[in-house]
Formats: structure tokens, C-alpha cells, sequence
């Protein structure tokens, strides 16, 4: 299976949202860039489509748990 790449972009609220969420990342098991400004965060991942579609699914959640903190 070749590998795959996705770009995941989401508005950050403020620094704290930012650093909960970089702090989580590592435990995302795929190969990953990461980018950020103030007021967004770019997330790529490489892999197979298969590791790809459970790390989506993982950085979702992440997302959404940070917002509510």
C-alpha cells in the first residue's frame, strides 16, 4: 500500500488551546508536520490511508476536547 499524505487545518482560540493541543500529538501514532500562527494550526500526516483515516479521527477529538477546556 503507498503512503498517503492529508493536510488538517483548524482556527486555534488562543495560546492555551494551542499548547493542549501540541501537547497531545505525540501520542498520535503516524508521521506528522506540524504548523502553527497565533490563529491556526496545520496538521500533515503521512501513512497509509488505513493509519491516516484513525489518526483523523484522533486529531478530531483533540480538537474538539481542547475547546472545551
Amino acid at each position: 500500500m503507498s503512503d498517503s499524505k492529508r493536510v488538517l487545518k483548524f482556527p486555534i482560540e488562543d495560546s492555551e488551546q494551542l499548547i493542549e493541543v501540541v501537547e497531545g500529538l505525540p501520542e498520535i501514532n503516524i508521521d506528522m508536520d506540524v504548523d502553527s500562527t497565533p490563529s491556526s494550526i496545520e496538521i500533515v500526516l503521512y501513512g497509509s490511508e488505513d493509519k491516516i483515516k484513525t489518526a483523523v479521527n484522533k486529531v478530531n477529538k483533540l480538537m474538539e476536547k481542547s475547546k472545551t477546556s
